[in-house]
C-alpha cells in the first residue's frame, strides 16, 4: 500500500540540469551577496537575519563551496565585461 506510493515517487525522473547547493534560498542569497562584495552587515539587514547567523553560515562547508563558486562566476563575469 504505502510501498506502491513510495515506488511511484522514486520513479519520477530528476532534472539533470538542476544544481542542488544544499543551502536554503536565504543562505544562497547571502552567499551571492557576499561574493559580489556586500558587507556582512548589509547582507544581514537585507535578508533580515542576525550578523551572527551569517558568520555561522560562513563556517559551513556547503556555504563556503557555494560562495566560492559564486565568487568565480562574479569574477569571470567582471573580467569578461571590462577586459574584452
Amino acid at each position: 500500500m504505502n510501498n506502491n506510493k513510495q515506488k511511484a515517487a522514486d520513479s519520477t525522473p530528476a532534472k539533470d540540469n538542476t544544481f542542488r547547493s544544499g543551502l536554503t534560498p536565504i543562505q544562497e542569497k547571502a552567499a551571492i551577496m557576499l561574493a559580489n562584495g556586500d558587507s556582512v552587515t548589509l547582507v544581514a539587514e537585507t535578508l533580515n537575519v542576525n550578523r551572527t547567523t551569517i558568520y555561522q553560515w560562513q563556517q559551513k562547508v556547503t556555504f563556503q563551496c557555494f560562495f566560492n563558486i559564486q565568487k568565480i562566476v562574479f569574477t569571470t563575469d567582471y573580467y569578461s565585461i571590462f577586459y574584452r
